[in-house]
């Protein structure tokens, strides 16, 4: 079995890239071995044909013998199927022994080379020096030999044929058909040139590896850039994170196509105003991105579907080497200089990583920068947060980011309306807050406005069982003992009096150790819910007639109160 045979494991057949007419067989380091007709696996395999190593290969597709969880020399399986390919196919097996004897030899000779000079390190230094007078003039005697072949005529050379060559050394050979080549050139009619003067090469300094600048220099560098005025500059690296469907793809798909059709401006944020090529790596929400294309144009009034908007689809695997430069290449390949390379999601991109190891993730930004820079652009990531609503995994995502983007929704009904927090500005000024609104349009959502008032907006809170049972004793409260003052319009009571009924139907116990804490616990939830007023010691319950989740208005003297929001189980 050749599987068992063969002494580099990464000849063996890796995978197959598979394009319209033809399919390659590549390696382990994705160097192709074999071509055979047709698309695999219906492949003519009697005609396959060796690959240069070093070839191109242009494909649609590629697949993959085996994953690495299960490599030929730890699995029988494994090896069991790739010697069936290798059976089918003659020319596969050769060119697999052949690049193994290949190597096998080019080790050994790394090998004896490596001992020859540890041997030659042993020796004393005078011995060194006749070794090496030794080795050059037998280097000399060979050249001398080589030499006196050289110069043969033609009539040396017949006599050297008719003496059935006795010189066996092929070497030789070659030198004499270069030198009667040569002689035949110079036979030719030359040809008059007149020659350009030699103009002096210019010397070129090579740039220093380290610069040292003053403030002066500093001073003097051109200013930043903006793709997007005061949000994303035209080079750098970025990411746009949230909570899983807190409108984040929306957002980054929002202003993909607003570049890509050339607006001037981004919801009131400055655009350069022409199209742009922009690249989307999709490997999340692929389906409905036709509906999301036809709810922005009719958003917009616009016919046209964006040529300058491409996806790529493909799986990929940022966290191998290989398979990112594979994917640079094809970038720089695609004729396209793009502007923005977004990665849609971090996660699906970096397959099996750990998030919280520093040397992967750093790795990771270092190579998102890179795809954005083969278009002289920027690059982003679409990213997920984690239970505190950071973002997910280490925190040199962060450190290797020139901005940051939290995206976060209101409420938890269907999407209407959210926040982005820019939480970093390498180039300006962070800190700062949007609110985001959203509507329906041609059956799917478009972001219909970015505006001030992101620091109005809080995160909707749900209330707990003894939050709604501490609201409805303020309101018995208020109905037995509220009283209208100057201090505060509407019925209000006091905390004490508010406690006091929330012993009598629950929301605190009286038997908790401090229970104006627990008090103050469910105070200051139903002030961030907007459900309740306090000043001075007093509270009340402010009209929500407008909000469906709290709606208890006032309480009018007299009068009966509304019925408080069924408790939930």
């Amino acid at each position: 079995m050749i599987t068992a045979t063969v002494k580099d494991p990464d000849l063996l057949p890796y995978g197959v890239f598979v394009a319209e007419r033809a399919s390659v067989i590549y390696d382990r380091k994705y160097r192709p071995i074999v071509r055979i007709p047709g698309q695999w696996p219906n492949c003519d395999t009697a005609c396959a044909t060796v690959v240069d190593p070093t070839e191109w290969i242009t494909h649609d597709r590629k697949e993959w013998f085996y994953n690495d969880g299960a490599v030929p020399r730890r699995n029988k399986a494994t090896r069991v199927r790739l010697q069936g390919i290798v059976d089918n196919i003659p020319a596969l097996a050769n060119e697999i022994e052949r690049r193994d004897k290949i190597a096998d030899l080019a080790e050994k000779k790394e090998r004896n080379a490596a001992f020859k000079n540890y041997r030659i390190a042993q020796l004393s230094p005078a011995s060194q020096t006749k070794l090496k007078e030794w080795s050059d003039k037998r280097e000399a005697r060979r050249l001398k030999r080589l030499d006196r072949f050289f110069d043969l005529d033609d009539a040396g050379y017949a006599q050297w044929q008719a003496d059935t060559r006795p010189w066996g050394d092929g070497q030789k050979f070659e030198r004499w058909r270069e030198r009667h080549f040569r002689e035949l050139l110079e036979k030719t009619k030359a040809m008059p040139v007149v020659p350009f003067p030699k103009q002096p090469a210019p010397v070129l300094a090579a740039p220093p590896r380290y610069r040292f600048e003053t403030i002066s220099d500093l001073r003097n560098l051109p200013a930043a850039k903006w793709l997007v005025d005061g949000w994303i500059p035209e080079e750098g690296v970025g990411l746009i994170f949230g909570e899983y469907a807190g409108g984040k793809s929306f957002i980054l798909f929002d202003l993909l196509l607003h570049l890509a059709y050339g607006l001037p401006d981004w919801h009131g944020v400055k655009l350069p105003g022409v199209p742009r090529d922009v690249l989307l790596i999709a490997r999340e929400g692929s389906k409905g991105f036709g509906e999301r294309i036809d709810a922005f144009k009719a958003h917009h009034c616009i016919t046209e579907d964006p040529d300058r908007l491409v996806f790529m689809r493909s799986p990929t695997n940022l966290g191998d080497p290989a398979q990112f430069e594979e994917l640079k290449a094809a970038i720089a390949a695609s004729g396209r200089q793009f502007r923005v390379v977004a990665v849609d999601t971090v996660g699906r991109a970096l397959p099996g990583e750990d998030f919280y190891d520093a040397k992967s993730i750093t790795g990771f930004m270092e190579r998102l920068q890179q795809l954005g820079e083969v278009g002289q652009g920027v690059a982003i990531g679409v990213h997920h947060v984690n239970k505190s609503g950071d973002a997910f995994g280490s925190v040199y995502f962060g450190a290797s980011s020139d901005f940051m983007f939290q995206v976060e929704r209101e409420g938890d009904g269907p999407l209407v309306r959210g926040k982005i927090t820019c939480t970093k500005m390498k180039d300006g000024e962070d800190g700062w807050k949007r609110r985001v609104d959203y509507e329906k349009a041609a059956g799917s959502l478009v972001v219909s406005s970015v505006v001030d008032g992101g620091d109005l907006m809080g995160k909707a809170l749900k209330l707990t069982d003894d939050d709604r049972l501490a609201l409805r004793a303020l309101g018995e409260a208020i109905r037995a003992k509220g009283q209208l003052r100057s201090e505060m319009p509407g019925r209000s009571v006091t905390l004490n009096e508010w406690l006091d009924q929330c012993f009598k139907i629950g929301g605190v116990s009286p038997d908790a150790a401090k229970p104006m804490r627990d008090l103050h616990r469910r105070q200051v939830k139903l002030i961030a819910s907007n459900l309740i007023l306090v000043q001075d010691e007093l509270v009340r319950i402010i009209d929500q007639t407008a909000n469906a989740k709290a709606s208890i208005s006032i309480g009018v003297p007299g009068g009966a109160l509304p019925p408080i929001p069924p408790r939930q189980t």
